[in-house]
């Protein structure tokens, strides 16, 4: 069902999959036969991803690190792959980085905004979902210049577009060390959130388009992450030991699990994932 409403929706979320699932495919091409060119169309299709989905950057040194370790190719093919790869992501991004350069006199390979995005999902007031800085002023018209202001009150002067992010970012990691076990707890619930059959509402809601789509009625209470979620778990188990090959996949969708643990939990932010669970589901 989730994929019947982002499909349908004017935003970037019907992109996550179309190119979660070529790098998904560049990466088992890999996996089957290692070739070293491969890793350049790995590196621009995650290039690709992180402009439609900024915690997809955080496959970055989980890929960088398996193609140099995989012991299917030999060491220099491993090395060949690795440099393409980064090359392959720097040619899709470095233009995004010199017009940010050029624009704000900072180096920001996508947007300034992991700070507040951090911050979001990392504060005492926190719940695991989206919640604005200010009250009643949850939209996208308001969220950058509430972040702005905030920051520069606090600290009193002008800010760059980089130092409100790391402003906010060290009020989420001054919550995390003096209140860690409320953290942890949060962290908790933010993968109950991830896992669970619930959709989390962010501007669209699909229980709201499903009065209006059969389609969706039916399905999203049939195939949800409800189910999906531990038939991959129990696929993933019954096939580990029948072959090397699914562990990386496995991996990377913890990887990317750990990238909304780090954030804030939306149905669109989970929605990547289906491409890593439905093959062990299937299994």
């Amino acid at each position: 069902a989730p994929a019947i409403f982002f499909d349908g929706l004017f935003q970037k979320s019907c992109l996550d999959l179309f190119l979660m699932g070529f790098f998904i495919f560049f990466l088992t091409g890999w996996l089957s036969t290692p070739r070293a060119r491969a890793g350049a169309a790995i590196g621009a299709t995650l290039g690709l991803l992180v402009l439609a989905r900024e915690n997809a950057l955080i496959f970055f040194p989980a890929v960088l690190g398996w193609l140099l370790i995989d012991r299917r190719a030999a060491p220099r093919v491993r090395a060949s792959t690795a440099v393409l790869f980064v090359l392959g992501l720097l040619i899709v991004l470095a233009p995004v980085a010199l017009r940010n350069w050029a624009l704000e006199g900072e180096l920001h390979l996508t947007t300034s905004q992991f700070g507040p995005n951090f911050y979001y999902g990392n504060n005492p007031g926190a719940d695991g979902t989206y919640r604005p800085l200010l009250a009643n002023r949850g939209d996208v018209r308001y969220e950058r210049d509430d972040a702005i202001r905030l920051a520069e009150d606090a600290v009193g002067r002008k800010l760059t577009p980089g130092e409100v992010s790391k402003y906010w970012t060290g009020q989420a990691l001054e919550f995390i060390r003096t209140e860690p076990l409320q953290w942890l707890v949060l962290e908790a619930r933010k993968l109950a959130l991830s896992l669970n059959a619930m959709e989390v509402v962010d501007a669209e809601d699909i229980s709201a388009y499903a009065e209006w789509s059969w389609p969706l009625r039916g399905l999203r209470h049939v195939l949800h992450f409800g189910i999906l979620a531990p038939l991959a778990v129990f696929g993933l188990i019954l096939t580990w030991r029948e072959s090397s090959r699914p562990w990386p996949i496995a991996l990377f969708a913890v990887v990317y699990l750990g990238s909304l643990l780090l954030f804030h939990v939306f149905a669109r932010y989970r929605y990547p994932l289906v491409p890593f669970l439905v093959p062990f589901a299937a299994a």
